[in-house]
Formats: structure tokens, sequence, C-alpha cells
């Protein structure tokens, strides 16, 4: 007897930043003029577009990475890290005299931070990069983008993914004070509710706040928004108008600086790989949740036996 098919592996391109996160724990996050002590100090790979990548390669997907490193000793600690969890490097070039990327990160007891980012050779990527790779854009079930590289680079590859029918996610973080990207460039737009307060111009407190701010973004040319909202789940609005909330998934917060990339990944894999938007927004809340409950960014993030657990309640 033939034994059934197995099923395709999506194929993922994620365009984004690379960084090397210095981690500082503390048992709280200090005041403006204010010095504390910190805990530990630990030296991990992160930076949104790695970390996305690494999600998705570790949920089952062929991941290949568009990004910059510096020319510095952290470039192939992170390159490195990058190729253990499966991701392909090809398109990942050094710029000579930049450093990689650094993001200086201060957790207090709660699972609560602060981030300071340096772009470094981030800031190098450019829409030339997306030329040189745009092959591999166009033959990718899913695009994974955000905001810590350049704004028109970012643009060009949604353009890239939207020319060639590649289902594609814009994670509109860390929010620059003018977006210049048109929302409705991606498939689907995803931030947390910070960043969609800041386009809405309005406080959000609830999923009610969340609803009314999804709405208002369609109106400013989103085609389907999903808003994080921490303890309290996600809110989406789908391309047919239905909403939906999907509620967390409850643990102990030890580190919540990956969640949002474990959340964006899962999301984005879930949608292309078939299941409804609150489907997707489920397993995003459970991809979260263990990010949330370890210390650092890429290894914070679920494999696919863990987020099933999650989901099982395991």
């Amino acid at each position: 007897m033939s034994q059934p098919a197995q099923p395709k592996r999506k194929i993922v391109t994620v365009v984004g930043s690379i960084n090397l996160d210095l981690v500082v724990q503390t048992r709280f996050l200090p005041k403006p003029g204010q010095t504390i002590l910190g805990t530990t100090l630990e030296r991990i790979p992160g930076g949104k577009g790695a970390n996305q990548a690494v999600a998705a390669s570790r949920l089952g997907s062929v991941v290949r990475m568009i990004g910059r490193l510096g020319d510095d000793a952290a470039s192939q600690i992170l390159r490195q890290q990058l190729e253990a969890n499966g991701v392909d490097t090809g398109d990942i070039p050094e710029t000579h005299g930049v450093t990689s990327g650094t993001a200086i990160i201060v957790v207090e007891e709660t699972g609560q931070n602060t981030i300071i980012v340096v772009p470094g050779a981030n800031a190098q990527l450019t829409c030339e990069d997306i030329r040189m790779a745009e092959r591999g854009i166009a033959t990718s079930d899913l695009l994974l983008v955000q905001l810590e590289t350049p704004q028109e680079t970012i643009a060009s590859a949604l353009r890239v993914a939207r020319e060639n029918k590649v289902f594609s996610v814009l994670n509109a973080a860390p929010l620059p004070e003018n977006i210049e990207i048109e929302l409705g460039l991606a498939d689907l737009l995803c931030v947390n509710e910070t960043e969609a307060a800041h386009l809405v111009e309005f406080p959000i407190h609830s999923a009610e706040d969340a609803l009314r701010a999804a709405k208002e973004l369609r109106c400013k040319g989103a085609l389907r928004i999903v808003i994080t909202l921490g303890a309290m789940g996600a809110v989406g609005l789908d391309v047919d108008g239905h909403s939906h909330h999907a509620p967390a998934f409850p643990v102990k917060a030890v580190d919540a600086t990956a969640a949002g990339d474990a959340f964006v990944a899962t999301l984005g894999l879930a949608l292309v790989q078939g299941a409804t938007l609150p489907e997707a927004m489920m397993r995003g809340n459970a991809a979260g949740a263990v990010a949330a409950s370890r210390l650092g960014a890429q290894p914070s993030l679920p494999t696919l036996e863990e987020l099933e657990k999650m989901l099982a309640g395991v």
C-alpha cells in the first residue's frame, strides 16, 4: 500500500534586520536619569527579520533571508545562528566598514522590556539587493517584512511579491514617525496596539478599540489587518469585513522580546497553509505565548511540536 503524500513545505522569504541583542535583566526598568543594577548580561542573536526567519524555519518551512551584516565579529555569529536554524543566508552580503545591527534590550522581572536598536548594516539594505534576489521572492509562498530596514527597500520587496502573487505580511514595526509605504501593498498588515494607536491617532485600551482601529486602517488602504494586544490576545479584520478576536494563552511572562515575531511568522505561515484568519491568529497567539515564557529572542522561538502542545494545552 502506498504511503500518503506528505504536504509540500511552504517556501518563505524574509526581508529584514539581523541584530546581535545585548540583553540586560533587571528587577525593574529604570526611570529617566536613574541608574540601577542589572542582574545578567547576555549576547543573543536577534533582529525582527532574523527572528521571523528562524520562527518560520522551526515551524517546518523552507526559509531564505534577504538582509545585510557588517564585517565585524558579530557577523559570523549571526550568520552561523541563521544557518544552524535552517535559514538560507545566500542573499545576506557583508557590508565593509560597517558594524552589524545591535539592539540593547532591558528586561524587568515581569517580562516587560525596553529596546534601543542601532541599525548598522541593516540601514544599508537597498532596492538593488531586492532586485538581485527577485527570483527568490517571486518563487515563494510567503513574504515577511518589517521596518528595521529602509522603507523604500521594503516597498520594493512588497511590489515584487504583489507582481508575482506571493502572499505578503507587513509587520509595521518598529513604526517610524512617518510611514511612507502604501499599506495596501501588503496582503496583511500586522501591528501591536501601540503601533496601531500611532497610525490611527487614538488610544487603544480594549479589543473594541482595536476593532475600531482596524476599520480605520482599512480606510487608510490596508486590505487585511491584525492588531496584537498582549494579554488581551489579538483582533483581526478580514478582507470580507468580518472581525475576529483570538484570546491570549496565559503564561508566566519571562521576556516579551520576540513574542511579536513568533506571532507574525506563525500567522503568515498558517494563512498560506490554508487556515482561516481566526485559526491563524490562534496559532500566532500560541507561538507568542511560548516565546514570551522564555528569555531571549531566537532561543525562545517555538518548534512545531512546542506550538502544537501549547495549542493543546499540554
